[in-house]
Parts: structure tokens; C-alpha cells; sequence
């Protein structure tokens, strides 16, 4: 029972900072959730949708 490989660690941060969320707003800088939610969705299936 040792400590994790830190390298494989890395990656998967470093994974994971490359594949961000979309953003809230829309062109126009109105809230479209849309987006946000499809992309939570296929990521997570436990992804809790955004109303507000």
C-alpha cells in the first residue's frame, strides 16, 4: 500500500486543466447554461445540472 505514482498523478491534472468548462455566458454575455450542462453531463453522469 505505497503513495501513488506521481507522475501518472500529473498527467491526469495536467488533463484536466486542458479540458475546461465552458463558460456560463453566451456570445452576447447572457447566461446559456445549454452548453455547461451538456458538457457535465457527458463528462460525469452524477453531474448535478445548473439552473441559475
Amino acid at each position: 500500500m505505497g503513495h501513488p505514482n506521481r507522475k501518472i498523478l500529473r498527467e491526469k491534472k495536467k488533463q484536466r486543466q486542458k479540458e475546461k468548462m465552458p463558460g456560463r455566458k453566451n456570445l452576447y454575455n447572457v447566461v446559456d447554461l445549454t452548453p455547461h450542462n451538456a458538457v457535465g453531463r457527458m463528462r460525469d453522469k452524477g453531474f448535478e445540472l445548473v439552473w441559475k
